[in-house]
């Protein structure tokens, strides 16, 4: 159902993409899956944010957030929503509420090795840098390593982090 949502959702049919992460979600609960149910709450999100709807989108990862907070031991359902709520505080223009979220998700990256989602919140740091500066200075700027960090995650990396 989360991926039949993901399908609707590439494809702009932001009702029938809404109704298949519903149905994700009350399917995870019903086999207390929180791991599944923290997907469907982040895609939930992305849902309303590709719908403009930001305010909502923010409160749907906050959501996520705490159910991952609860988890113990596994990193990666912790930093799909760290990095999805930066994503959304980013586009809101709250950049320092934005680099504390991708900093998180990059601590939570380096410690259980997760290279892609390292990368991505190397990414994140740096869109919010620029937004906010005007000049660049690029030792401080981590975007160029961030490309190369993806490119070396290898198959295995990324079966292991989506589960």
């Amino acid at each position: 159902m989360a991926d039949l949502a993901d399908v609707h959702l590439a494809q702009g049919r932001y009702d029938a993409a809404t109704d298949a992460a519903q149905r994700a979600m009350e399917l995870a609960r019903d086999v207390g899956n929180g791991r599944a149910e923290i997907m469907g709450l982040v895609l939930t999100g992305r849902i309303r944010a590709a719908m403009g709807n930001l305010a909502e989108a923010r409160s749907h990862h906050e959501v996520a957030l705490q159910i991952a907070d609860g988890l113990i031991g596994a990193t990666y359902p912790k930093i799909v929503p760290v990095l999805a709520l930066a994503t959304v505080l980013r586009e809101m223009r709250e950049l320092e509420r934005a680099r504390e979220s991708a900093g998180r998700g990059l601590a939570l990256a380096r410690q259980g090795g997760h290279r892609v989602a390292e990368g991505r919140a190397l990414t994140l740091l740096a869109k919010s840098r620029l937004i906010r500066e005007t000049r660049l200075r690029p030792a401080n700027w981590p975007v160029p390593r961030s490309p190369v960090i993806r490119r070396r995650a290898t198959d295995r990396e990324k079966w292991k982090q989506s589960d």
